[in-house]
């Protein structure tokens, strides 16, 4: 009986303690982007106070509610500002200040993919790389990624409307090669990449949106060099299929053996590529 009363008198004590959780953490910014005519902002928490600045402007936004979801009007926002600062306060008062990138606009966004890649290089000829739209539209703030000896290589794109069918070459080698207007259809948006050239091995290239939406990929080996589960258990290749998973991406690796100074390597219609035979 004793013990019935000293367990009963324990339940009511723990009972009636009161635990107390203390949240010390300060809210974060989990999205941001814009949507249709308005900038998108989510967070991990409800915010009760939120503080937004650029270079020449500011806003304080104070719901009448907590919430995690903001739509803002993007015409306040400075357009020439590279970075805005956020502050935001949750409901236990914790704040946190943030500098992000400001999000980035492109109402009209063009559809790029990888239509020719050439390895081979001479005195007369660069290695080359033809983008061609095929989707007419802006192509702000995409990303041409590329991979020399293992470490990633980025090429911006700045405001430009491409028409469906016009193409963006990018060279790679020691010096520029001026070409004759003929070697093309129409007189393409020309980039080179000073001092750096493709592995004639295997390597990854690939085209990203300015919400940095995976566009296309190519990912190339020669079958003489490595065989396929060789190329994928490289340290680099691995990282780079986590970001391709993410984009729910069934990665292919095309071999490239037959690839001449004369024979690069072209899009097929069906999305497939083949060694074409060109005229010098």
């Amino acid at each position: 009986m004793k013990r019935y009363y000293c367990l009963v008198l324990f339940t009511l004590v723990i009972s009636c303690h009161q635990v107390q959780f203390f949240d010390l953490d300060g809210p974060q910014l989990v999205f941001c982007q814009y949507w249709q005519d308005s900038v998108f902002l989510q967070f991990n928490e409800p915010i009760k106070y939120l503080k937004i600045e650029t270079d020449e402007s500011q806003q304080v936004i104070q719901p009448d509610f907590p919430k995690t979801n903001f739509v803002l009007n993007k015409n306040w926002l400075n357009h020439k500002s590279k970075d805005w600062l956020l502050t935001m306060i949750d409901t236990s008062d914790n704040v946190t200040q943030l500098s992000t990138p400001y999000p980035k606009s492109n109402s009209d966004p063009a559809k790029l993919i990888i239509d020719k890649l050439s390895l081979r290089y001479s005195k007369k000829q660069n290695q080359f790389i033809t983008l061609k739209c095929i989707k007419s539209g802006d192509i702000s703030d995409y990303q041409f990624v590329f991979f020399i000896k293992g470490k990633e290589q980025k090429l911006s794109f700045q405001e430009r409307y491409l028409k469906k069918d016009e193409t963006i070459l990018i060279e790679l080698g020691k010096k520029e090669i001026s070409h004759e207007s003929s070697r093309f259809f129409s007189k393409p948006l020309s980039f080179f990449v000073n001092n750096n050239r493709l592995s004639q091995n295997y390597s990854l290239i690939y085209i990203i949106d300015h919400q940095e939406k995976l566009l296309d990929y190519l990912l190339y080996y020669h079958s003489d060099y490595k065989g396929v589960y060789d190329i994928l258990e490289k340290p680099w290749i691995r990282d780079q299929l986590d970001f391709f998973y993410q984009h729910q991406v069934r990665v292919k690796l095309i071999d490239i053996k037959g690839m001449g100074i004369h024979k690069p390597l072209v899009r097929h219609k069906n999305d497939t590529f083949y060694i074409k035979t060109t005229t010098p």
